[in-house]
């Protein structure tokens, strides 16, 4: 799919094999349920419902960030440092750990 913003005179790729071009995304709001910054296999950072994670090691890619081992995570509590599966840290709101 092509797009042309000069009346024909010039065409973009908007759709093709290598995915969508973003410059012609135009949203109000865009629901997102489950972002993952990955490469192949492994997740970086994720963004659910559970919060923000920013993994320490890569995860692999069927991690639920409720179940990060090592990361920073910032959701409802606030940020929170986890370590061997057990928060260290907690900037946030009545942590009682």
């Amino acid at each position: 799919m092509f797009f042309s913003n000069d009346g024909g005179q010039h065409w973009s790729v908007g759709v093709g094999p290598s995915g969508i071009n973003a410059d012609y995304i135009r949203v109000g709001t865009l629901d997102a349920g489950k972002i993952r910054i990955a490469d192949s296999s492994y997740v970086y950072f994720s963004w659910d419902k559970n919060g923000i994670s920013a993994y320490r090691d890569p995860a692999s890619i069927n991690t639920d960030s409720r179940n990060a081992n090592d990361a920073a995570i910032f959701n409802k509590f606030g940020l929170s440092i986890v370590n061997n599966g057990h928060i260290k840290l907690r900037a946030g709101y009545n942590y009682t750990g």
